[in-house]
């Protein structure tokens, strides 16, 4: 049933892409197990993570930045041992990106890593990174 499922799934997604929609998406049953249900959205908590006001030491501007300031985006989440871990773009007031680290144990709340977890440095990469910073983080377990 799964490969049915996943065939239909593939052959409307390959469709949507290619033709003007002609026909109604496939149902699924709720009950496939491949789906992550239950979802309910939270909207009182939406969005999880905004842009924040945590300083960090730039080693390339050398001064202090808020690194974080502009806008954070593109999370990447995996949940380990009960607690979910959030890394996600942050990007400060020149539009630098860094990689910070969130965490939470009820997926709503998170915690901040007060300093990146992954940035530009002044290193032999310094030309492919500089100014532009680090991109959207990917994390699997």
């Amino acid at each position: 049933m799964k490969q049915l499922l996943f065939a239909a799934f593939a052959a409307a997604c390959f469709t949507a892409c290619h033709t003007a929609p002609q026909t109604p998406a496939v149902p699924v049953d709720d009950d496939s197990d491949w789906a992550l249900l239950p979802f309910v959205k939270a909207d009182s908590v939406n969005p999880v993570l905004a842009p924040g006001r945590l300083i960090f030491p730039c080693p390339l501007r050398k001064k202090i930045v808020h690194w974080e300031i502009k806008n954070v985006l593109n999370p990447a989440i995996v949940v380990n041992d009960g607690v979910v871990l959030m890394l996600y773009r942050a990007q400060d007031s020149a539009g630098t990106s860094r990689i910070g680290l969130a965490m939470s144990t009820d997926g709503l709340h998170f915690e901040r890593h007060a300093a990146p977890v992954l940035c530009p440095g002044n290193d032999a990469q310094k030309k492919y990174e500089w100014n532009g910073g680090c991109e959207d983080p990917r994390i699997v377990e």
